[in-house]
C-alpha cells in the first residue's frame, strides 16, 4: 500500500478539473492522474487540500508535477500555517513509516491560496462553494458543496460506518458542522475523503 488511505475526489467542469483532497503519496497523487486521464482529457485547474491530515494532501506532488507549479492549491489558511509548520514533515515521515517506504520521494507542497467559508469556485458549469464552522475533525476543516450536482464533499468531517479520529478535533464541533451542512446546503448525496 502506497499510502491508499482516504477518497480523491474530481470535479469536472467545462473549465477542467478541481481535485478535492490529493491523496497520501505522491504514488497514490500518479495513480489517480492515471484513472482521471480514462475519463477526461480535461487538466486539472486546482486542488482544494480539506485539512491538514497528510493523507488529504501529500498527493499534491503528483499533481504539480504533471500539470505545473502553478496550479492552485486551496486551503483553510490554517491547514496551510500547520503544514508549512511541523506538521508536514510530521506526516510525511510518518507515511513514510505506514508504508513502510513505498511512498518515498514524495514531496511536501502546502497548499498556498487561503480559503474560508462562503468561497466560490467556478468551472464554468460547475461551482465549487467552500464551508467552514469551525473545529470539527481539526480546527480548519472545510467542506466543499457541488450545488449543480447536490453533492458535498465532507472531508473527514464524515466517515462511512466509523467516526474518525479525534486528536485534533471535537465531537460536538463535529455535530454542530454536520448541522450547519445540513442547514446550509441542498445537497443529497455527501462524499467523505
Amino acid at each position: 500500500n502506497q499510502g491508499l488511505m482516504s477518497n480523491i475526489i474530481f470535479v469536472v467542469g467545462r473549465e477542467g478539473v478541481v481535485v478535492v483532497d490529493s491523496g497520501a503519496s505522491l504514488q497514490i497523487a500518479q495513480m489517480s492522474i492515471r484513472q482521471l486521464r480514462t475519463i477526461t482529457k480535461a487538466p486539472v485547474v486546482g486542488i482544494v487540500n480539506t485539512h491538514y491530515h497528510g493523507d488529504h494532501w501529500l498527493g499534491n506532488h503528483g499533481f504539480v508535477e504533471a500539470y505545473g507549479k502553478d496550479i492552485p492549491i486551496y486551503a483553510h489558511a490554517g491547514t496551510r500555517k500547520a503544514i508549512e509548520g511541523g506538521t508536514g514533515t510530521s506526516w510525511r515521515d510518518s507515511m513514510l513509516t505506514w508504508t513502510n517506504q513505498a511512498s518515498s520521494g514524495t514531496r511536501i507542497i502546502p497548499p498556498g491560496k487561503d480559503v474560508d467559508h462562503g468561497f466560490i469556485l467556478s468551472l464554468g458549469d460547475a461551482s465549487l462553494r467552500f464551508h467552514h464552522y469551525g473545529t470539527a475533525h481539526t480546527p480548519f476543516d472545510i467542506a466543499i458543496e457541488v450545488p449543480e450536482d447536490q453533492i458535498m464533499c465532507v472531508g473527514d468531517i464524515m466517515m462511512d460506518r466509523r467516526i474518525a479520529n479525534m486528536d485534533d478535533g471535537s465531537y460536538k464541533g463535529t455535530f454542530d458542522a454536520i448541522d450547519a451542512l445540513i442547514r446550509n446546503s441542498k445537497t443529497s448525496i455527501w462524499a467523505p475523503a
